[in-house]
């Protein structure tokens, strides 16, 4: 993200360029010529096709229980094999699900997952897939960013999601 916006990028996602269509132009202005072998918009191959699991255990799904990670997103292999899914989500469901608030000031932002070891197990959250959000106005985030340390604690327990664990291990 620092090397796209050193290179005279324009990061910023807004409202005007909120949907499939303009999060593809801002995909593949300024990620594929960078970091990617491989691209899938809706379409398997990228990403682990099963549920990704929380650490307590379940199916990790949406709020609706209609879908996993990986599902009607933009997804990318890294150089290094990492896999990785982005959406944009609104702003209720930045601060519910990933625990940053956005309100206020963006109706649409950019969220991420990460699996660092690619299409292998344990495509579990907290474990080898991680999120992170773009915030406009603070840059690449940990999810979890603005909670509190016992939520964050209590998130990244046998009995949580695991999706605050990233900004637990980067804190500690």
């Amino acid at each position: 993200m620092l090397r796209i916006k050193s290179d005279g990028g324009d990061l910023d996602y807004t409202i005007s360029s909120v949907g499939m269509t303009g999060m593809k132009n801002w995909f593949n202005t300024y990620f594929v010529p960078l970091i990617t072998t491989k691209v899938c918009y809706y379409t398997s191959g990228c990403w682990y096709d099963g549920y990704i699991k929380k650490l307590s255990g379940g199916n990790f799904t949406s709020q609706s229980g209609t879908w996993g990670l990986g599902s009607s997103t933009i997804m990318f292999v890294l150089n290094d094999g990492t896999t990785v899914s982005i959406d944009d989500s609104s702003a209720g469901q930045v601060k519910s699900i990933f625990g940053v608030d956005v309100t206020g000031y963006s109706v649409y932002t950019i969220t991420m997952w990460f699996d660092i070891n690619g299409l292998r197990q344990p495509n579990t959250i907290g474990k080898d897939v991680f999120a992170v959000v773009y915030d406009s106005k603070r840059g690449l985030i940990p999810a979890c960013y603005d909670m509190t340390s016992s939520e964050i604690e209590k998130n990244c327990s046998s009995t949580g999601s695991g999706v605050c664990c990233i900004h637990k291990y980067l804190k500690s």
